[in-house]
């Protein structure tokens, strides 16, 4: 019996095993920057389109949609960010709540539908995040209801 050649086939086993793992590891390592990075991409984006809409909201204007055209591609999807300034007089506080109608079957839009509170000179804001499904365009409502009172604009959704 020539046991030399089952420690060498146990050995090239375990060493097999081991590189597998390390393999495995990295992978594992680099998916997970990866989504960390997409991530950070996006809330960047969102908080970008934020700041662009908070500084058109005005008294005259409260509401704001940015951007106002979505272009997608089938399968694609992107945020939409939305903001209503508390400019009321006398100050007090408002609640309102976001809501998407007529998006049709070109999109699917995903939105924030929680109540939301806020103080005098602040934004109620809220995203849409939508998803391209169909080759087509669509004008979806994008509307605000605070107080029982709607404020509404449109969102023009093209998908390629």
């Amino acid at each position: 019996m020539n046991k030399k050649g089952a420690i060498e086939f146990s050995m090239t086993t375990i060493m097999v095993i081991i590189v597998g793992v390390v393999v495995l590891s990295l992978g594992i390592a680099w998916v997970m920057g990866s989504f960390e990075k997409i991530g950070d991409i996006t809330d960047t984006a969102f908080e970008s389109a934020k700041e662009q809409l908070g500084a058109k909201l005005t008294a005259q204007d409260p509401m704001g949609i940015s951007p106002s055209t979505v272009n997608l591609k089938v399968g694609e999807s992107k945020t939409v960010a939305v903001g209503y300034l508390n400019a009321v007089t006398p100050s007090s506080a408002i609640t309102g709540a976001l809501s998407v109608s007529g998006v049709g079957s070109v999109a699917a839009a995903t939105l924030d539908t929680t109540q939301k509170t806020i103080q005098p000179g602040e934004i109620l804001d809220g995203k849409i995040i939508v998803k391209g499904n169909s080759v087509g365009q669509s004008v979806a409502s994008v509307k605000f209801t605070i107080g029982g009172v709607v404020r509404e604009q449109p969102l023009v959704i093209i998908v390629e």
